[in-house]
C-alpha cells in the first residue's frame, strides 16, 4: 500500500500563484526561463500528480514546497551557469554562492569536489502572470520579507518581454511564511487549502 500526500486545493476560487494544475507544471518545466532547481520540484510534482491521476485520483491541483534542509547535488559548472545567468531564482541565489564558495575553498586546501550539495531552507514554489506581480509588488501590506523577491522576479519579467520574447507566468520560490508573516498579495486563498492523503492500493 502505498501514500501520496497530495495537496488538492477545495477553495471557493483558485487561489492565484500557489496552486499548480497539470498545465500549469508543463509549462513551467518546459521554460527556459524557470530556475534549473525549482525544475526539479515542479518535476516531482508533475511525476507525483500524472501517477495519481492515473490510479484514478481526480487531482485538479497541487502546492509545491521545497522541504526544509532538502538539498540538490550541483558541479562546479552547473553551480557557475547558474549563478551567471539573470534568471536564477533570487531566493536560491544566497544557497548557491554558499555552495559555490564551499566548492573554491575546498579546492584551495587540495580536496576537490567534483559534486557538491545545495542545501535549501523551507520554501514554496509561486507563479505569478505579469499582473499580478506589479500589484503585489505595489501592495502596501506585501511583507518586507517578500519584497526583494518580488521585486527582482518583476524586474526578470520585464527584461524578458522588452527582448521580444512571450511570457505568460513566472514561476518563483518565496520563504515558508512565518506567523508574523501573511503571503503577498495576490496568492491568498478565498477558502481552505487541505491537505489530502491519497490512499493508492497497488495491485500485486
Amino acid at each position: 500500500m502505498k501514500f501520496f500526500a497530495v495537496f488538492a486545493a477545495l477553495i471557493a476560487v483558485a487561489c492565484a500563484g500557489k496552486t499548480w494544475t497539470l498545465e500549469d507544471l508543463s509549462k513551467h518545466i518546459d521554460d527556459p526561463y524557470t530556475d534549473p532547481t525549482l525544475k526539479l520540484y515542479l518535476t516531482e510534482a508533475l511525476d507525483h500528480m500524472v501517477e495519481n491521476l492515473y490510479n484514478g485520483n481526480q487531482i485538479e491541483y497541487v502546492t509545491v514546497e521545497i522541504p526544509a534542509s532538502s538539498s540538490v547535488s550541483m558541479t562546479l559548472n552547473q553551480l557557475s551557469e547558474i549563478l551567471q545567468s539573470p534568471y536564477k531564482d533570487e531566493a536560491l541565489r544566497p544557497y548557491y554562492e554558499a555552495t559555490l564558495d564551499k566548492i573554491m575553498q575546498d579546492l584551495y586546501s587540495g580536496k576537490p569536489e567534483a559534486v557538491a550539495s545545495v542545501v535549501l531552507p523551507a520554501m514554496e514554489i509561486y507563479h505569478y502572470s505579469l499582473n499580478e506581480l506589479s500589484e503585489a509588488t505595489q501592495d502596501p501590506s506585501t511583507s518586507a520579507e517578500y519584497q526583494p523577491y518580488l521585486d527582482n522576479a518583476l524586474d526578470k519579467f520585464m527584461d524578458i518581454l522588452y527582448a521580444g520574447e512571450q511570457m505568460e507566468s513566472m514561476a518563483i520560490a518565496l520563504p515558508v511564511a512565518s506567523s508574523e508573516t501573511s503571503a503577498p498579495n495576490p496568492i491568498v486563498p478565498a477558502g481552505p487549502l487541505v491537505q489530502i492523503i491519497v490512499n493508492v492500493k497497488q495491485q500485486a
